[in-house]
């Protein structure tokens, strides 16, 4: 969150509601706050942290593949496949970090998923 003095309006910066890993991509959706401009793809970068904070691997950047929805109430940043090992958040390009919020893994989530054969829907069905 960054606040500027003066005449200046108060910018508060987006969140990550949570982060859902599937097999191929990571979803990640963002939280923003009133009146916010929502992000494209040129300002954001899907980052990639070791889960164990001792380790000796280093951070890692790539932009997302693709962001998807049009209003702050549903907008998703689709990232690469996380690296084994890893956590993802998001940065901004022009400097900052989005700190992750909770992640889960798809089959936690779901007992099946289906998807057509050019791409287009997914049905995910919840189990018992």
């Amino acid at each position: 969150m960054e606040a500027l003095s003066g005449d200046s309006a108060v910018v508060t910066a987006p969140s990550i509601r949570e982060t859902v890993i599937l097999p191929d991509q990571v979803l990640v959706f963002l939280k923003y706050p009133p009146s916010s401009r929502l992000f494209t793809k040129e300002d954001l970068l899907c980052v990639y942290f070791p889960a164990n904070k001792s380790s000796s691997q280093s951070q890692r950047r790539l932009p997302p593949n693709h962001i998807d929805g049009k209003d702050v109430d549903d907008q998703i940043v689709r990232c690469p496949l996380i690296p084994h090992g890893y956590s993802v958040s998001l940065a901004l390009k022009s400097g900052g970090f989005i700190h992750p919020g909770p992640t889960h893994r798809w089959d936690s989530l779901v007992y099946e998923a289906l998807i057509d054969r050019d791409n287009t829907t997914v049905v995910f069905r919840e189990g018992a």
